[in-house]
Order: C-alpha cells, then sequence, then structure tokens
C-alpha cells in the first residue's frame, strides 16, 4: 500500500493583515483525518476561533500523527449529549461531535465579546476510514475540498455562500459557520472514489 504524503502551507491574502488559517492533520494504519479552517469575522476573533476548533481536535485525538487513539475511537460510541447521525461510519461521527462541541465552545467565548461580535471559522474535514472503506468530507462555510486523480479536478464540495450587492460591487457572503449558529448546520458528504485507495499521483487538497 502506498504511504500517502500529507503536507500544509497558509499564507496571508492580499486584503488581509492577519492569517486566520488553521490546519491539521492525524493519521493511523487505516484512518486520515485532515482539518482546514478560516476564520471569520474581525481579525482576533476570526484567529482564535480558527484556533479555538483545531485545538478542540487536538485535545480529544491528541497531537499530529497520533496514531493508537484511532483504535479507541472506532471502538467507542460519540462523546454524550451531543447527537450525531447514527449511520454515519464511528470516525465520521466523532467528526461531528468535535465540530458541534467546537461551535459550542466559539459561542461560550463569542459571548464575552458583546452583543453582536461575530467569532466564527469556516471548517473542512476529511475522513478518509479504510477500516470500513468509506471516505467523507465534513464542512461548513466555503473553504473547500477538491481532488485531482485521472488528471482532472474535481470540486467536492459547495460554498455556503449568498451573492449581495454593494453599490456596483458584487460581495459574498457566508451563510454557514462554526461559531455562528446554536445548532452546527454542518454538511457530511460521503466520496466515491476508488474504495478509498489512492492512486500514485492523486491528490486531495
Amino acid at each position: 500500500m502506498n504511504r500517502e504524503l500529507i503536507a500544509s502551507g497558509s499564507r496571508t491574502g492580499p486584503r488581509h493583515q492577519v492569517n486566520q488559517d488553521r490546519c491539521a492533520h492525524w493519521r493511523g494504519d487505516d484512518l486520515i483525518i485532515a482539518l482546514v479552517a478560516d476564520g471569520v469575522g474581525g481579525h482576533e476573533a476570526g484567529e482564535r476561533a480558527s484556533w479555538l476548533l483545531v485545538d478542540s481536535f487536538v485535545q480529544q485525538l491528541g497531537v499530529v500523527g497520533f496514531g493508537d487513539r484511532f483504535t479507541r475511537l472506532r471502538e467507542q460510541p460519540p462523546p454524550s449529549p451531543i447527537t450525531v447521525a447514527k449511520h454515519l461510519p464511528g470516525p465520521v461521527q466523532w467528526v461531528e461531535a468535535l465540530l458541534r462541541r467546537a461551535n459550542d465552545r466559539i459561542l461560550d467565548e463569542a459571548s464575552g465579546l458583546g452583543q453582536g461580535a461575530i467569532m466564527a471559522t469556516t471548517a473542512v474535514v476529511a475522513v478518509i476510514d479504510r477500516l470500513r472503506g468509506s471516505f467523507h468530507i465534513c464542512h461548513v462555510g466555503d473553504s473547500r475540498a477538491y481532488l485531482y486523480a485521472n488528471q482532472g479536478l474535481r470540486q467536492l464540495t459547495r460554498d455556503h455562500v449568498e451573492a449581495t450587492a454593494t453599490g456596483s460591487r458584487k460581495r459574498h457572503a457566508v451563510t454557514r459557520a462554526v461559531g455562528a449558529h446554536l445548532v452546527l448546520p454542518l454538511e457530511i458528504t460521503p466520496i466515491a472514489h476508488r474504495g478509498t485507495r489512492f492512486a500514485q499521483g492523486d491528490v486531495l487538497m
């Protein structure tokens, strides 16, 4: 079996002074979880929200590359009292539960910033579970996942945005984000791709 190469990189965009991107990954023998978050809102609030999201995963799954805990993750049910979709594979249920817990954590911290304060982040998480032969993308917001395979690029997510007109300019506002809703409107998509087996040259972005 080929060993996947996992890499990450980010840069501050031309219109921003602070990089609000955060990313992390965890890999076991037959399970990979990769996460990207991009803060929404003011500089400090968005940066803090994306950090809180990644930190929520780190607290539950351990450091990057930590594999031993994946076995226990598959054997145990999601932490209560979070309600998750029971038909999903175990690791996907855990990711859903962690995203919902991170949503509550961000909401709780944002409540101390004053009325109308925005502290939120987009999120896209890939869950590749070879044990069950499943490949899922969990996402909220406009951070995207792509798959490059067979010399073609395929977008795996749809943006949660709406277009708004301001004078002669057209802008796109994010309609879903972690920390922006009391109940997180998470989208979970099963991906069909060679039974989760990646061939030489395939790239998940």
